[in-house]
């Protein structure tokens, strides 16, 4: 980060979720094997292996100004893929209009693109619960965001934030340790939304749940699965050494 503050989230194998809770945001990642960087800002993720770009997020619209490489930006709606140079406006008010998945409009040959935003029509709509919940959970309220992210489940259950919901209360489960909760969530948000944004994160912390639950059978056979349809992914070295770790494990005695 060359400019601004960010608050980190959680420290990942080669890299870390940082939120932005307001504000401007510059950053700057050197290209790695395995880079692992997140930047959140309200309902959106920003994913990144090596890359400039600078982030601006404030009254519920984020911006980002991509100045090299690519950068891939998970919403509400799914997922968008950047490439630089471009400039290119998400905004929550514009899904409530119903937006489309890039939620603004697509950059143009000459790499230069807005976004326009309306005015939310109820604060109970889908999208905004979400970044409501997105907000709480940002700021440490983790019922109050848990309590939300039923509430647009319960409200509207056919939605794509309700999907993305759905994996937001399994990663909260998982990051809080509850394996039991993580691995039901997982499971029901892959049944739902096999290939979705959140498809291949959900896969590796479905397998990373099972083999701290102590099923290390199952997490064998779903980590060989992910390995075989992802040998050279991003979660591919974390999965393998989990794999290796499972296999290496002594069984558990039974009574």
């Amino acid at each position: 980060v060359t400019e601004g503050e960010a608050r980190v989230l959680r420290e990942l194998p080669r890299g870390a979720e940082l939120a932005l809770d307001e504000g401007r945001l510059e950053v700057a990642i050197v290209p790695r094997a395995g880079g692992q960087w997140r930047f959140v800002a309200g309902p959106y993720t920003v994913e990144v292996t090596g890359t400039a770009f600078t982030l601006r997020w404030q009254a519920d619209r984020l911006t980002i100004d991509l100045t090299r490489g690519s950068v891939d930006v998970v919403g509400p709606r799914g997922r968008v893929g950047l490439q630089a140079p471009v400039t290119r406006t998400f905004s929550v008010a514009t899904i409530e209009d119903g937006g489309s998945a890039s939620d603004g409009a697509r950059p143009n040959e000459s790499g230069g693109a807005q976004g326009t935003a309306t005015p939310s029509a109820t604060s109970a709509s889908p999208a905004a619960l979400l970044a409501d919940a997105q907000a709480a959970r940002l700021a440490g309220r983790s019922a109050e965001s848990q309590g939300l992210l039923a509430k647009l489940r319960r409200l509207h259950p056919k939605s794509p934030e309700a999907t993305t919901a759905l994996f937001l209360e399994a990663r909260m489960a998982f990051d809080a340790g509850r394996m039991a909760a993580a691995r039901s969530a997982l499971e029901s948000y892959l049944a739902v939304a096999p290939s979705g944004a959140f498809a291949a994160e959900a896969e590796v912390l479905l397998i990373e749940a099972l083999s701290r639950s102590g099923d290390a059978h199952a997490a064998r056979a779903r980590g060989k699965a992910y390995l075989a349809a992802h040998p050279r992914g991003v979660h591919s070295d974390r999965i393998r050494r989990l794999v290796e770790a499972d296999q290496k494990a002594p069984p558990k005695a039974t009574p």
